[in-house]
């Protein structure tokens, strides 16, 4: 990493390079307050990162595996191909959380020549350190947190400090040296070692909290369930732009007024003063100082009313949105790579006192007139119409709603993507002088809504919030969200083969299109889709003719019986596509629901007109022994791991004998042993003792298959087994 100008690092980049320091000027750590609960944001966003890399991974590795399986596949080219899983296993996905920074204090010392005061970023970075340690004893890898902060407790020594705030810095070194137990970091202020005078610091107390609820109890709650490791992603893979000053003078310059006491104004106060500060404006003051006054009391009247501070942070976010969308209309006209960083760094602070040179009042009160009529009339349309123009989708009880944005919450940048697109929408109407037809908004705002839970989207949402806003000020006046099937240079992004199929059928079937959506938007929020249903849809045109949405809803019926029994009926699908061999794992594919597997199953449902769902399953296994197997000789000599585990759960599942049992418990992959483990056994030839687990496969004696575990005569077991399949 370069010593100057703007990098992007890690935590562990940087702290290879320098010992960053919060100096005595700099406020407290706040964010332990969770004030807004910026924590359990910032939490999940890191949970969220870490789990599109484990979703993409295992996307790509699947389809490297597909082409190593092919016969045509040279050994040379399988050689190559098993070194990219491998790196692929290796490799994280990156998260930014914005910006970092600092000034070199000028010591003469070189000893000290690695030391950075930090100028911003003090919370993020403080929050990373504790989360850190949170995890290492949770993952068993404090040694690791020790090295990578260069801890020496015996010399009071760590390379992220409040070295000049003695009480805090010795509240670290205790803590460090003194919790040992996840037990010990829930009950800090309970310890011998916690002295009283720590309840004096302000840092400490937003650590520590209160009655028990600090900022490790918001780590817990966050992660206890959780069996992936998160500490190794959080030291590589999230990132920050780090920039560090000109040295001594300029840097302290450049901190003293980026951390200037007092009471400061608000920021939508500091970008009035700018805007009002224009000829044209001195010209008619009065009325737009109504304006203004008008605006405020806005956000007052629908504040939070446990935060009295959140009218101005209410306002201070809505000015941020209008500020983004004005960035990016200039930058439709202007590819500037400087309006592209603006537009970036507004998207993760609120910095809008910066960027009053792109602001008219004019276009404030449009935006401004554009949430009123989302916050008021379109949210009454929603809450007293949309139930009898949509009746199934509407039953559900998390169907779409608008949320109230004005309460001062500082919206993430996945909810500015699903949330910018209707204000530009909205404003764009008003400002014409335009009626805003309400069921297109809508269907605008569940496309977008749809969009956000694409992996591609959420991977890159960073540079989608610009792109979705471009593509809706493409939608002309009297158009809805289908005209984009007309359009040229749409991005396969947005109108990927999931949603031109959609819209496809509803401009073939206009005459039944508000019966379409309505099932659809239904069927995308049940369990297992995550706003995807293209499967289902295809599904129907393989049973059926065309498209009749009266049969799309007898397959959706069909994929709900499947949902109401997918406990008791999900080891139906072990020997199917939905599950995949890696290692001594057997594993059900993160996109299962598209699998063969899962269709062909609810195919049978269908045609069975959902009668008699039990007696369907046992046929469906009948005929899988039957087909597969014809003596006992034959099927205890079955290897293939996933055909073994199927004819386990048959076994199981027929009360063959009352002992065993199957209990799925929500874990739904299975672990292998090759060899017998503490004598348990196997009817098969070629044993292999099975395990259910969830996300990481740990030994665990409690959650193997307990038919290892009881004694019966194998032979006479596979003749019932042989002789039912018959009957």
């Amino acid at each position: 990493m370069s010593r100057k100008g703007l990098e992007e690092v890690s935590v562990e980049a940087i702290l290879k390079l320098y010992n960053l320091i919060v100096p005595e000027i700099q406020r407290e750590y706040v964010w332990g307050f969770n004030e807004h609960n910026i924590i359990d944001v910032f939490i999940q966003d890191i949970i969220e990162g870490e789990a599109h890399k484990k979703n993409d991974q295992n996307l790509q590795i699947q389809e490297l595996k597909k082409m190593m399986a092919l016969q045509s596949t040279s050994n040379d080219i399988k050689n190559t191909l098993e070194i990219l899983i491998q790196k692929i296993n290796e490799e994280s996905s990156e998260l930014n959380i914005g910006f970092l920074y600092s000034y070199s204090p000028g010591y003469t010392a070189a000893s000290k020549d690695r030391d950075l005061y930090l100028i911003d970023g003090q919370q993020r970075f403080t929050t990373l350190f504790l989360v850190l340690f949170y995890l290492s004893i949770k993952e068993y890898k404090i040694n690791e947190f020790k090295h990578l902060f260069n801890i020496d407790i015996n010399k009071g020594r760590l390379s992220f400090d409040y070295r000049v705030r003695s009480l805090t810095h010795q509240f670290f070194i205790d803590l460090i040296d003194k919790t040992k137990t996840i037990e010990d970091i829930l009950s800090i202020s309970q310890k011998t070692w916690f002295l009283e005078s720590y309840s004096l610091d302000v840092t400490v107390r937003a650590i520590v909290g209160e009655n028990g609820n600090g900022i490790f109890q918001i780590f817990h709650k966050k992660f206890e369930k959780l069996d992936n490791k998160y500490f190794n992603y959080i030291k590589s893979n999230v990132k920050f732009w780090h920039f560090k000053t000109e040295e001594t003078s300029q840097g302290e310059e450049l901190y003293i007024t980026m951390n200037s006491r007092g009471q400061q104004l608000a920021d939508n106060e500091s970008l009035r003063a700018k805007l009002f500060d224009s000829d044209v404006i001195r010209e008619n003051h009065f009325h737009w100082s109504e304006k203004w006054e008008i605006w405020q009391d806005f956000f007052w009247k629908n504040r939070n009313k446990e935060n009295i501070n959140s009218a101005d942070e209410g306002f201070n976010e809505f000015l941020r949105w209008a500020l983004i969308l004005n960035l990016i209309k200039k930058q439709s006209t202007n590819e500037n790579d400087n309006v592209k960083e603006q537009i970036l760094r507004l998207q993760i602070v609120n910095d809008i006192k910066s960027f009053s040179e792109n602001f008219e009042l004019l276009d404030i009160q449009n935006y401004f007139k554009a949430l009123e009529f989302i916050y008021g009339e379109f949210n009454v349309f929603i809450k007293n119409e949309i139930t009898h123009i949509y009746p199934i989708y509407s039953k559900q009880k998390d169907s779409y709603k608008i949320k109230n944005y004005v309460d001062g919450a500082f919206l993430s940048q996945i909810e500015l993507f699903r949330f910018l697109p209707i204000l530009e929408y909205c404003k764009k109407h008003i400002e014409k002088d335009i009626e805003i037809d309400k069921i297109a908004l809508y269907r605008l705002a569940k496309f977008v809504d749809n969009l956000s839970e694409d992996i591609t989207v959420s991977k890159t949402v960073r540079d989608q919030i610009s792109n979705i806003i471009k593509l809706t000020n493409r939608i002309d006046f009297g158009e809805d969200i289908i005209d984009l099937l007309r359009k040229e240079n749409v991005s396969k992004t947005f109108l990927n083969e999931e949603q031109t199929l959609k819209l496809s059928l509803y401009e073939k079937y206009r005459e039944n299109r508000y019966a379409i959506e309505d099932a659809f938007w239904y069927c995308e929020k049940l369990n297992h889709n995550r706003r995807e249903i293209k499967h289902l849809i295809e599904l129907n045109a393989e049973i059926n003719t065309g498209f009749k949405v009266d049969d799309f809803k007898k397959i959706i019926e069909s994929y709900k019986i499947f949902l109401e029994k997918e406990v008791d009926y999900w080891g139906n699908l072990l020997a199917t596509d939905v599950y995949y061999e890696d290692g001594y794992r057997i594993l059900h594919y993160y996109d299962f629901k598209a699998k063969k597997g899962l269709l062909d199953l609810i195919k049978n449902i269908y045609l069975c007109s959902h009668k008699n769902f039990d007696l369907l399953i046992e046929n469906i296994q009948k005929d899988w022994i039957r087909n597969n197997y014809s003596s006992v000789e034959n099927l205890k000599a079955e290897k293939n791991r996933k055909k073994q585990l199927y004819i386990l759960y048959i076994i199981t599942t027929n009360n063959f004998n009352k002992k065993f049992i199957w209990k799925w418990n929500g874990e739904f992959n299975i672990g292998v042993f090759e060899e017998n483990y503490d004598g348990l056994k196997s009817i098969f030839e070629k044993p292999y003792i099975y395990q259910i687990f969830n996300n990481s496969f740990r030994t665990n004696p409690n959650k193997i298959l307990n038919i290892h575990s009881i004694k019966i005569k194998s032979n006479i077991m596979i003749e019932k087994l042989l002789e039912w399949s018959k009957n």
